[in-house]
């Protein structure tokens, strides 16, 4: 079979369509990354979930710090006591989500 000019545009047009629309739906089921908060923002979110959480009728303390085994500080934003259970809430940017701090050593002038 042979193709003449026409048919040779027409298949190559017909192509770089299906090519575009695949490249187009391939980035629009791409999982978009979160945007990353600053800290005015971090601490606004953090702000605005305190006041939310004071308005529940159950007890609630905030900004609670637990040593570790390895002597690093854990930090957990809000401790919440509901009737048959406990509720931690911890968030940090995304720089220290997991992580434990560990204090300087003392005397090293660092703190």
């Amino acid at each position: 079979m042979k193709l003449d000019v026409a048919q040779i545009v027409t298949y190559g047009a017909a192509g770089a369509v299906v090519l575009v629309f695949l490249l187009v739906l391939i980035l629009s089921l791409r999982p978009r990354r979160p945007k990353r908060l600053s800290t005015r923002q971090y601490n606004a979110e953090l702000f605005k979930r305190r006041m939310a959480l004071e308005e529940l009728p159950y007890a609630v303390l905030h900004d609670v710090r637990l040593k570790d085994t390895k002597g690093g500080i854990i930090a957990i934003d809000q401790v919440i006591r509901l009737p048959a259970s406990i509720l931690l809430i911890t968030s940090a940017p995304r720089m220290w989500a997991g992580r434990s701090w560990r204090p300087p050593p003392p005397g090293s002038g660092n703190m």
